[in-house]
């Protein structure tokens, strides 16, 4: 009902909405002005917004001396602030539909006085949103940008085709009406380069102490978890390979402690994590050595800011929503002792990252075969 009525509302705005024609100016020039974007994407979601922005970023590198701007979830504003270089914000929420009808209708006053020239819908690709196109509709844009997913109630003027693969490059795909080409399709969280390393270093230059791994048990679908009882037989297996220089620490979202104090016991060992807020959990995947984790928004946060991070997937697809170039890996459903093993390659390439001047190079601490003769695990 409520999505119908979305798109009701989508199709009167566009009946009556004398859209402006002509196309962007791609930068400003003598007597011009500079072309207003803007870029909507109203998921509450981390991970989903963490692969939006680069998409944003790739704009504003096209586009310097442009009016940029993101519509956005009223509660992610801040994270959006860190995540992109905008010149101005704008805040929506889905339940002012029926609980503040008077913001929503005053929001979509001050979209259409905005005039913008582009207006871009960076909702999911395979998924029709009433909610975004009511929202393009209500800008009233000369040309609006989406991916081609079935009517679009003639809103949409550059419809663009689903590329597949990585959802950073999805994304930038929709550029191309622009004349923008993709730009790197890894994601960023801006500020991680003046956090310090965390690495212990000796006299020598040489890593010291132990590998800190990280591992995030959790995730906002259930069914989208790596089964707790198979996280700790995990564990366990890389605690024996690698010994004492390999420690565990639980990291937990909102809802998730007990999850996380759950696995601990089960393992008998590692440290729980404190309650953290998305820039504390960014420090702290920043200081790590490595993430261990299902499809979560810790896993996109962790890739962002260049912790190496193995996704363990269970339903969703690795290829689409998991990091597939170094140092990260994300693993498709296979059976457990397969899934051991890629791991426990992906911890010795790790191993030997963090080590290069290090003993380890030469072998592991029980005389097993030397490290640097274990093959790199296939993304």
């Amino acid at each position: 009902m409520k999505r119908l009525l979305w798109r009701w509302i989508a199709v009167a705005l566009r009946r009556f909405a004398g859209r402006r024609r002509g196309e962007p100016q791609a930068q400003e020039g003598p007597g011009s002005e500079a072309p207003r974007l803007l870029v909507i994407r109203v998921d509450e979601r981390l991970g989903n917004l963490i692969l939006t922005a680069p998409l944003v970023s790739a704009l504003r590198a096209a586009y310097p001396d442009a009016r940029l701007g993101a519509l956005v979830a009223e509660k992610k504003a801040a994270i959006w602030h860190r995540l992109a270089d905008l010149d101005e914000l704008l805040t929506f929420e889905k339940r002012w539909l029926f609980r503040a009808p008077r913001r929503l209708f005053r929001l979509l006053r001050q979209l259409r006085a905005q005039r913008f020239d582009v207006v871009i819908d960076a909702s999911h690709a395979h998924a029709f949103s009433a909610t975004h196109m009511l929202l393009a509709a209500a800008c009233d844009a000369p040309m609006v940008v989406a991916h081609r997913r079935g009517p679009d109630c003639g809103i949409v003027t550059h419809a663009v085709p689903d590329p597949g693969g990585y959802e950073v490059a999805r994304k930038l795909s929709l550029l191309a009406p622009l004349g923008i080409g993709a730009s790197s399709a890894r994601p960023l969280f801006p500020g991680g380069p003046r956090w310090p390393s965390g690495r212990q270093l000796d006299s020598n230059g040489r890593r010291t102490g132990a590998f800190h791994l990280l591992v995030h048990a959790g995730g906002r679908k259930r069914d989208h978890r790596f089964p707790l009882a198979h996280y700790a037989l995990l564990l366990r297996r890389l605690q024996a390979r690698f010994g004492p220089e390999l420690l565990f620490e639980f990291l937990w979202g909102p809802g998730e402690e007990s999850l996380a104090q759950e696995l601990q016991r089960e393992l008998g060992s590692g440290t729980l994590a404190p309650p953290t807020d998305v820039e504390q959990m960014a420090e702290r995947l920043a200081h790590a050595d490595g993430l261990l984790c299902g499809d979560t928004g810790p896993m996109h946060l962790a890739v962002a800011v260049g912790t190496p991070t193995c996704a363990l997937f269970v339903r969703s697809d690795a290829r689409r929503w998991g990091p597939s170039f170094e140092p990260h890996l994300a693993l498709s459903p296979t059976p457990f002792a397969e899934r051991c093993r890629m791991v426990s390659l992906w911890m010795e390439k790790r191993f030997r990252a963090c080590y290069t001047h290090h003993d380890r190079r030469e072998t592991d601490d029980r005389g097993s075969r030397p490290i640097a003769a274990t093959p790199a695990p296939t993304p």
